[in-house]
């Protein structure tokens, strides 16, 4: 029992640490927002440098969404689709999951300024 405990214990303070990790919490990272409709860039919007909030509509075809921009946070403010799942999602400010209106094809993702992944280089 006493084995059992200081493993659980032990799983705790792993995961209790790694949090930080898993969710890339880093206050000094500048996040930029992309708004895509299809596989097309509408925006790219540095969501550091917002002062006041605003409003971006998205008309696509019969389609239509609103996006709400604020400092630091970003969100589908409507959209026409018949499930409103990327509505009732709320605002993102971290890249790990993405909004996505998949019946009207748009997609805003958060990316990190400061990544520091190597490009390839071709020789």
């Amino acid at each position: 029992m006493k084995h059992l405990t200081f493993i659980s214990i032990l799983l705790l303070i792993v995961i209790v640490l790694s949090v930080p990790v898993i969710l890339n919490i880093n206050k000094s990272k500048q996040n930029t927002a992309e708004i895509y409709c299809g596989y097309k860039l509408l925006y790219s919007i540095d969501l550091s440098k917002v002062t006041e909030p605003y409003e971006i509509p998205i008309e696509n075809g019969e389609h239509s969404n609103t996006v709400l921009v604020e400092k630091n946070k970003i969100s589908m403010k409507s959209a026409n689709c018949p499930d409103k799942l990327c509505v009732r999602q709320g605002a993102i400010s971290h890249s790990i999951l993405p909004i996505v209106c998949l019946p009207n094809s748009i997609i805003i993702k958060i990316t990190d300024n400061n990544d520091n992944t190597a490009d390839a280089v071709s020789r």
